[in-house]
Order: structure tokens, then sequence, then C-alpha cells
């Protein structure tokens, strides 16, 4: 039996770390993410124990948007997990667990588990007739269908959570709308992308939360650039990494480089492509997860060496590439590495 001493001091803790993650923002993270390894620790400890428990939940909730953005994962998933099967279904908080399990596991792109989740939680939303849960659900539904491609499905779903959501939310409403314009933008839709993109964007215009703005801004570059808007799409693409600069989320940069790099590739400026890959090269260095962005690095960089006639370096980049795409079973991307 547990001291009640040692369950004051887990308690003390927990009420830390809810002080410290009231009010998360990109620069809040910054400054607190040294400390996420006790935190993981402390919320491990504050599950298994009835008194401790619901303010362990509570504070799971609470970091969601720190895990995401900071890229803590795979050290949140057992965590997460646990939650998820120790709450009972009466319990008011399982319906925004399953929520955001959901949310996390397409974030892992186990699309089909995430489906399951989200329609358990569907279901307690309903019952609940919480529309800001279901508005949540909804776009998260929205962003996994487009990933599959299901693009019919997609923006139904999306529509389903723009009929639901909050005026007062304008976070989840400026991402709702960001989903729909990049659904729009992959279908070719590009006026309608604009549309989107530009509401979302108008919602986002003072916010805290500068990777929302950013990913809306690269996807907004995107659609400028499969106009053939190039000036236009290089420049958003080096504003968001700007705006990205103090932020913890490696993810989100790398990917504005990866676009920004792929573009000047395809205009030809291979010396200022290169500086481009390189600099992902270097950030991806000390990344553990992110296979799949290290092989396409990689093999951009295979491509420019190629090109400029350095054959032996383009071969290493190219069987770099290769073995980290079959580590991360990407059949498409192997097969064009080939």
């Amino acid at each position: 039996m547990l001291s009640p001493r040692f369950v004051r001091g887990l308690q003390r803790n927990l009420s830390y770390w809810q002080k410290k993650t009231s009010h998360l923002s990109d620069s809040k993270i910054q400054e607190i993410d040294s400390g996420f390894p006790n935190l993981v620790q402390v919320l491990d400890m504050g599950l298994a124990l009835a008194e401790t428990k619901e303010t362990a939940v509570n504070l799971i909730l609470q970091c969601f948007f720190w895990v995401e953005h900071a890229g803590h994962l795979l050290q949140w998933h057992s965590i997460i997990k646990k939650a998820v099967k120790t709450t009972k279904s009466e319990n008011p908080l399982q319906l925004l667990l399953l929520k955001q399990f959901g949310q996390f596991l397409y974030l892992q792109w186990e699309f089909d588990s995430a489906i399951q989740t989200l329609m358990q939680a569907e279901r307690l939303a309903i019952q609940k007739a919480d529309t800001h849960a279901l508005s949540g659900i909804y776009h998260t539904l929205c962003q996994i269908y487009r990933r599959q491609h299901d693009y019919e499905q997609a923006q139904s779903y999306g529509q389903q959570a723009l009929a639901t959501v909050s005026p007062k939310d304008t976070r989840l409403h400026a991402i709702i709308l960001q989903s729909l314009g990049q659904c729009a933008q992959e279908q070719g839709s590009y006026e309608t992308a604009e549309t989107y993109l530009q509401e979302s964007l108008n919602l986002q215009t003072n916010t805290s939360f500068v990777t929302d703005k950013t990913r809306t801004m690269t996807i907004l570059a995107i659609t400028k650039q499969n106009q053939e808007q190039f000036t236009a799409a290089l420049l958003l693409y080096e504003e968001s990494f700007a705006l990205l600069k103090d932020t913890k989320n490696q993810r989100d940069k790398i990917e504005i480089l990866l676009n920004q790099g792929s573009l000047l590739f395809s205009l030809g400026q291979l010396g200022e492509a290169e500086i481009i890959f390189l600099k992902a090269e270097g950030m991806l260095q000390t990344e553990t997860g992110l296979s799949l962005f290290k092989g396409l690095v990689a093999n951009n960089l295979g491509c420019i060496n190629r090109d400029g006639g350095n054959f032996a370096t383009a071969e290493w980049y190219f069987q770099k590439s290769i073995a980290t795409y079959k580590v991360v079973n990407e059949q498409l991307f192997l097969a064009n590495a080939w």
C-alpha cells in the first residue's frame, strides 16, 4: 500500500503540470518541452491510482496540443492507450479520450483503427448531444478520408464539421476551413481552395497557434504552385518557415523545406534546391522518427547530384533513400527510387 505522503506528492506534481499546460501555445511549448519525460512519468503513475486517475486523464486531454506539435507521439502512445482502456464508457471523459485517441491514431497513420475509434466517439457524442465534440470528430474523419483520397467522404465530413462548429471556436473553425481547402486543392479546384484557405487565414490573423497558420499558408503555397504562380508560392514557403523559427515543430519545418526545395528543383534552380534539402537533412539528423521525410530528402539530393553529374554521390543518396523507404514500407516511393 502506498503511503499518503506519496499520494500527496503525486497530486502536487499533477497540479504543477496542470498549471504549466493550462494555456498552451507554440512559445509555451518551447519553454516547457524539456520537462516532457517528467510529465509522462507523472501521468503513468497518476493513471495507476484511483485517487489521482481523473486528474491524470484531464491532464492528458489538456496536453495533446503539446504532444502533436513537439512530435512526442511515440512516447504518448502507451499513456493515452492506457487512459482509454481504463476509463469506463459512462465516464464523461471517455468521449473526449476516444476523440483524442482517434486523432492520435490518425497522426500515426493507423487509419482503420482511427476510424473505428472515432465512430465510437461519434456515438457517445450524439447520445450526449455534444456538438463541440462532434465537430472535432467530423474534422478528423475529413482528414483521414482525404489522406486516403476518398474526397467524397472527406468533403462530407468536412461540411458536417463546419455545420456543427461553434462560431466562438475560431481555432477549430479555421482548421476545418483549412482541411476543406486542401480537399479542393488536391482535386484541382483551385479557386474553391483559395476561398476556403483565405477564410481560414482571416480567422488566424492574431492566433497564438502559429503552426495552424503556417499549415494554411503551406497549402495555399501548393495551390499557387499548381497554378504556376511560382513567385507567390516560394514567398509563402519562406514566410511559413520564418514563422516557425521559434517553435519545436520540426515536422512542419521539414515539410515546408521539402515543398520549397522540390519547387526550386522543378524550376531548374539546382543550387538553391540543394541548399534547402541539405538544411532539411541537417535537421533530420536529430530526429528519431520522420523516416519517410528522411527518404524523401535523400532521394531529392540524389536527383540533384545526378543532374549535376556527381554520380557517385547521387548513388549514395539513392541507396540511402531506398533503405529508408523499405523501413516505412513506402512501395510507390521505393519504386521511384529504384
